[in-house]
């Protein structure tokens, strides 16, 4: 007896989860798989280019099989990936630069000082969290790319799925970076919320002359949350480099060589 397929959903992420959690507004409406959203996303001119590429695996089907001219060390490629995982890990919690040549994302710090101009007392985040989404891109496109370079230098399949891969990744592309880009939308909104109670606070400490509140009592919070939205960017970013990884090493269980 075989196991049904479990197929993905709109919905079924933990960043969701995260972000609902974190009580951000949602979409709540009923899930979706995502091959039934995939044509809404692609306009004519994808779905043009898809249709060539899927006009060109079937030119390859028919050609004459090719022998993989490469041998795949599932091992390693498992140690690749969970070392680049674990460095964009280090550099979200710890800021550790995750490979040679990049720079060091520093957490702004969780205090802030009085007087604030709310229109730009979120400009540190926002850097932080942009650098981070760019440092994210670079590191896992690299990744990405390497493993598009393995499968072209194997059989047909992987030829094809290579091929098929890149093509979504151009597609998809900047989607994903605007959808991404909203988690640093929500957590805007919510810093607002909180800097717009914690001015009033103040003044009214000022005025009845008492203590003046401090942002430790909110802001680290959402420094936390902050970081742990990112890690769950990661996680989702990490997917596809996941797949294509499973793919290589489907056949190869036993470590070559």
């Amino acid at each position: 007896m075989t196991r049904a397929t479990s197929r993905a959903s709109l919905h079924d992420t933990p960043l969701l989860h995260f972000l609902g959690q974190q009580g951000f507004v949602l979409d709540t409406r009923e899930p979706v798989e995502v091959g039934q959203k995939l044509s809404d996303w692609l306009d004519f001119r994808h779905a043009i280019a898809l249709q060539g590429l899927l006009d060109q695996t079937e030119l390859m089907n028919q050609a004459p099989a090719q022998a993989a001219s490469i041998r795949i060390n599932a091992q390693v490629l498992h140690e690749r990936f969970d070392n680049v995982r674990h460095a964009l890990e280090r550099s979200i919690t710890q800021g550790v630069p995750p490979a040679l040549g990049l720079a060091r994302i520093e957490t702004p710090a969780p205090e802030l000082l009085l007087p604030v101009d709310p229109k730009t007392a979120f400009e540190p985040f926002r850097r932080y969290l942009g650098a981070h989404q760019r440092q994210m891109d670079s590191v896992i496109a690299k990744l990405r790319a390497q493993l598009r370079s393995m499968l072209g230098k194997g059989d047909t399949q992987w030829q094809q799925l290579g091929m098929l891969d890149a093509a979504m990744d151009a597609m998809l592309g900047d989607r994903q970076t605007r959808l991404l880009s909203r988690l640093n939308t929500h957590f805007e909104k919510r810093f607002n919320q909180l800097l717009k109670k914690h001015i009033k606070a103040s003044q009214e400490a000022h005025e009845n002359d008492t203590e003046q509140p401090s942002t430790d009592t909110w802001l680290p919070a959402l420094c936390q949350a902050m970081q742990t939205g990112l890690l769950h960017e990661l996680a989702i970013r990490l997917q596809p480099v996941q797949g294509l990884i499973d793919a290589l090493t489907h056949n190869n269980k036993k470590p070559t060589p």
